[in-house]
């Protein structure tokens, strides 16, 4: 009899404990479950830019009429601008800079006008036009999301119970069709991201330089210094963790400002730039966050010896940012003076030797004798 009660009591220590765990399981899905929705936004820029300026990004959700609920019975979303301030930091990480904004629920507030199911699409708006300009332009995320609000009875109110959300596939724009990448929900908040990218531009084009460009020159000192000569250099461009291409060109001015040459970079990341005294290269229109290294050849063999800004060297690589300064470069040549006899007057010299040990010869020749 001990025994089976026992056996009873076990089988329903069991049975207890899996109710506890089975309701604590339920109560972690419960709260993990959706019925907030914010928008989030990233904004990545190469390292060395930096706002400007304050920039506002804006969203619109526009109703679907689906699931049997009519377009006039959508509701309005509590839609909300973020603005980027020029004052914001964010993460550096690999070469890109992060600043991280997130809206607050946007269907907190709303008035819902019956149970049932409420789809939405949210997309961004795109002020290219009124943001971009020779020097800045803003690359604006073109996804689109396709809500569903599943709102419910709760007594005599309504409740938001669950939200879902998906990528819309840009090929079609039928309601409910071809949704890809669904987005998972943390913490009961469901958040669906827009990612922009900001870019910046040093300096003007090839017809319009601002004085502002990256550049680096060649001056030849020294008494011996041949200052007709071509000196080389090995000029590589790395582009920025979020570029895809290069832009703008390197210019060589002669030592009167006049141009030279012009090379496009797209293409040319690695090139060969000859310059003589006074003579210069000018980058134009790099995107900041791009990295130039520039090394002179070697002229030791020539009793040349380099320096870059006033420090013995023939490399110099800069981050390009909106401060980026320049590079002066400068080989000298001096040979020393000779000292001593003259080569070229040996053959006198001789002369002069010989008729010195005649006289001597003949000067003992006649003490000899007397």
């Amino acid at each position: 009899m001990r025994g089976k009660l026992g056996t009873g009591r076990l089988i329903l220590s069991f049975m207890l404990a899996f109710a506890l765990v089975f309701s604590i399981s339920g109560l972690a899905v419960a709260e993990e479950t959706p019925n907030k929705l914010v928008i989030g936004k990233s904004l990545k820029m190469q390292e060395g830019a930096e706002l400007v300026d304050d920039f506002a990004f804006s969203f619109v959700a526009r109703g679907i009429a689906i699931n049997d609920v009519e377009t006039s019975d959508l509701p309005a979303l509590n839609m909300s601008a973020l603005t980027f301030q020029e004052s914001m930091a964010g993460t550096l990480t690999g070469g890109v800079r992060t600043i991280e904004m997130a809206t607050g629920d946007i269907l907190d507030g709303v008035v819902w006008p019956h149970a049932g199911v409420f789809t939405y699409r949210i997309t961004e708006v795109n002020k290219s036009a009124e943001y971009n300009t020779d020097t800045e332009e803003f690359l604006f995320d073109a996804v689109e999301y396709e809500l569903n609000v599943y709102v419910k009875n709760d007594g005599d109110n309504l409740v938001v119970n669950v939200v879902t959300a998906a990528i819309v596939d840009p090929e079609t724009d039928e309601p409910g069709a071809k949704i890809t990448d669904t987005i998972d929900p943390i913490e009961g908040t469901l958040t669906i991201p827009f990612t922009n990218q900001y870019k910046q531009i040093k300096g003007g084009g090839d017809d319009d330089l601002t004085g502002d460009e990256l550049r680096f020159g060649k001056t030849v000192t020294g008494d011996y210094g041949n200052r007709e000569k071509k000196f080389d250099f090995d000029v590589v461009v790395t582009l920025g963790a979020l570029s895809t291409e290069a832009t703008g060109s390197i210019l060589i001015f002669d030592a009167d400002d006049v141009l030279i040459s012009s090379t496009p970079l797209a293409g040319n990341l690695t090139s060969v730039v000859s310059l003589a005294d006074g003579e210069y290269a000018v980058f134009s229109r790099l995107e900041i966050g791009t990295t130039v290294s520039v090394i002179e050849r070697d002229y030791s063999s020539e009793n040349y010896t380099a320096s870059v800004n006033g420090t013995d060297g023939n490399e110099w690589t800069e981050l390009v940012t909106k401060a980026t300064g320049n590079a002066a470069f400068v080989n000298d040549h001096e040979i020393v003076d000779p000292t001593g006899i003259i080569i070229g007057a040996l053959p006198f010299a001789a002369i002069i030797a010989a008729v010195i040990g005649v006289v001597v010869m003949v000067s003992r020749k006649r003490d000899e004798i007397a």
